[in-house]
């Protein structure tokens, strides 16, 4: 008798959930970043300003373009930490075709987005040929190319960039960077592969569940072979841009920004057990940890506290995303 009880009241349960309301992460989200803004707003006036705003969008644009790259092998439920290090090498790669080679600066951008592929396709080839665990390599492709990085430029900074590939990072389009338009390109194109192509609808099948995915036949090895270039390309695209913004290449450029946009596609609805999340969702994400990292300067917080802040937002948006896959099991 009591088994009965149990059930129904189990079945009852389920019944509860699913009559709950179900809101999009990301508008979720969207809410969750207009009430920071006029936090920060409210705690320091300057932060609802046109140059902060400018700011906020330059960081994003760059970091945006890893988060896309990294939000399409997390869908995978494959993961790449090399992403810093790989911007990092790219940019200094790119930067010495022009300075010392005295390449066209739009061989330079070929050549950093080349050094990104080029790395992609070692962690695909270690990861799906060779079966070794993606955390593994791609931590071990982090320190390989970020003493690339210092071994190339000799661990200083590389000045003196023409001015096209300045401009490339520093041009502005009705009064908006054009990094940022490039973002919103990627961004689009991205949504709409993972939306209507087959291979985003097998992607969210193979991160959701591989072996399935394989008897039924999806070329499982090549999708997520194509993920990793495509993340290592993005990320020599987003090195160059940086290059071109600051107007300098510097061997450790890039260095923690693997788990930036780790943070920022989880914050963004993606989830790290994989089939799950959209790019909006992590451009999204990707806005918001640049809004609470700028935030956080102009409202007087010591330097050295920040990287505990952030790590505090990786905890809890972990601990956000287990909670939605519990809920999405009930």
């Amino acid at each position: 008798m009591s088994t009965v009880h149990a059930t129904a009241e189990e079945q009852a349960r389920t019944v509860r959930v699913r009559r709950l309301p179900q809101v999009p992460v990301e508008v979720g989200l969207g809410a969750l970043l207009t009430v920071i803004v006029v936090m920060f707003t409210a705690l320091n006036s300057s932060f609802w300003s046109a140059s902060i705003l400018q700011a906020v969008l330059r960081a994003a644009a760059v970091a945006g373009l890893v988060v896309v790259g990294e939000t399409l092998l997390l869908i995978l439920k494959q993961i790449d930490l090399s992403v810093g290090s790989v911007v990092s090498l790219s940019a200094i790669v790119g930067c010495q075709l022009v300075t010392h080679y005295h390449l066209p600066w739009q061989l330079a951008v070929l050549g950093a987005l080349g050094v990104g592929m080029a790395v992609g396709a070692v962690n695909a080839l270690l990861v799906v040929w060779a079966r070794l665990p993606a955390l593994i390599v791609t931590l071990g492709t982090l320190y390989a190319t970020g003493g690339l990085s210092l071994v190339i430029s000799g661990g200083l900074q590389i000045s003196g960039l023409p001015e096209g590939l300045v401009g490339l990072g520093q041009s502005r389009l009705l009064g908006l960077p054009f990094a940022v338009y490039l973002l919103l390109a990627v961004v689009a194109v991205a949504h709409g592969v993972m939306n209507l192509t087959v291979f985003g609808k097998s992607a969210y099948a193979i991160g959701g569940n591989e072996r399935a995915a394989v008897r039924a036949g999806v070329p499982v090895r090549r999708y997520v072979t194509c993920a990793f270039i495509a993340s290592g390309g993005l990320a020599g695209l987003a090195g160059i841009l940086l290059a071109g913004r600051v107007g300098v290449a510097d061997p450790t450029q890039g260095q923690g920004l693997e788990l930036t946009v780790i943070t920022a596609a989880v914050v963004g609805g993606i989830s790290l057990f994989g089939g799950a999340g959209t790019m909006l969702g992590a451009f999204l994400g990707a806005v918001f940890i640049q809004v609470v990292t700028i935030g956080l300067v102009l409202v007087g917080l010591d330097s050295t506290l920040q990287p505990v802040a952030s790590g505090a937002l990786l905890i809890v948006a972990v601990a956000v995303d287990t909670l939605r896959r519990r809920a999405r099991r009930a």
